[in-house]
């Protein structure tokens, strides 16, 4: 439990530091300047562990993540994805893992206005983190994942997401661990 407080309180902390910089970087004085139309979208998820034998442990994977991303056409957003801070936490005596990643993420819209409707994704991050997933000797790992979600406005957004992580055998112990999980995410 101390863990889950922790990881709230680094991802707030995290939040109010990507709110402040953001009011700088996208407000409309620098945005015309710059001529830019880049988005930025913060998301807090939840996830957890399916499709492994009893004996495994299960985890729950708990992130937030912030995307810095821009239209490269009516359907399409291509983003940066941080997650500055994630936690992966695994029952019995195995140890929980906590660190952060960085990768890419494409979203394909059903329609032309990405102000509401339905959408897909597909990201890739890379992961590093203290301790290690069971029976995965890496503390770099990759987290892969597809979702389908639903945008509600132009700032409220839904994803219903399926992901794996693993470290593509660059350690002897590669066992991967799926996922299944819910994100809400604000754009601003």
């Amino acid at each position: 439990m101390q863990k889950i407080i922790s990881l709230q309180l680094n991802f707030f902390i995290t939040l109010i530091f990507v709110f402040c910089f953001s009011l700088h970087v996208f407000s409309d004085e620098t945005c015309e300047v710059k001529n830019c139309d880049l988005k930025l979208r913060l998301e807090l998820g939840s996830s957890f562990r399916i499709a492994h034998d009893s004996n495994d442990a299960d985890g729950v994977l708990i992130s937030s993540s912030v995307d810095i991303g821009k239209e490269l056409s009516p359907r399409t957003t291509l983003s940066l994805r941080l997650l500055p801070v994630f936690g992966y936490i695994q029952e019995g005596n195995i140890e929980d893992i906590i660190g952060f990643g960085a990768g890419g993420v494409l979203r394909i819209y059903f329609k032309k206005n990405q102000e509401k409707g339905f959408f897909t994704e597909i990201h890739e991050v890379v992961c590093i983190h203290e301790n290690k997933f069971e029976g995965n000797d890496s503390n770099i790992n990759f987290y892969s994942a597809i979702g389908i979600g639903y945008q509600f406005c132009s700032n409220w957004d839904m994803l219903l997401r399926f992901g794996h992580i693993s470290n593509a055998d660059i350690k002897d112990n590669n066992e991967g661990s799926n996922l299944l999980g819910l994100g809400v995410g604000y754009t601003f």
